[in-house]
């Protein structure tokens, strides 16, 4: 057991290591920059490459005194018609792939956990794939 002051008196070389379950360690620190086998293991940093140059959106117009905001032309629908290729990637596909309006989606109404008769889901199938249809 060392005293508080006889804690402070240890000096920069020496330590105190504590650690669950064993008894406090009292030793001396290693300096890497003092010790020639450290000193040999010293590497200069890695070289970073800087950071390819990113093109960045054109800034919005600003709103004039008015509040009246200048007109931005529309933007272009996130759809498209399905190509042959396509099909080759149908079982990667999920639902937001689809354009589909899902509200329009007829859904029987069932309790929690309850689970859909064969009928039920070929139904819900059905109005699923008529919502395609219709787009």
């Amino acid at each position: 057991m060392l005293l508080p002051q006889e804690v402070k008196a240890l000096g920069s070389r020496q330590a105190l290591i504590f650690y669950e379950g064993l008894w406090p360690i009292r030793c001396r620190k290693l300096r890497y920059f003092e010790d020639r086998r450290f000193r040999a293991r010293l590497l200069p940093p890695p070289v970073v490459a800087p950071a390819p140059a990113v093109e960045l959106a054109p800034t919005s117009p600003a709103t004039d005194v008015s509040g009246d905001a200048t007109p931005t032309p529309a933007v272009a629908p996130m759809t498209r018609e399905v190509t042959a290729e396509d099909i080759e990637r149908l079982d990667s596909l999920t639902l937001e792939d689809f354009a589909a309006p899902l509200s329009e989606v007829s859904l029987p109404q069932k309790a929690e956990g309850e689970r859909l008769t064969d009928e039920e889901m070929n139904a819900a199938v059905e109005s699923f794939l008529e919502s395609l249809r219709e787009r």
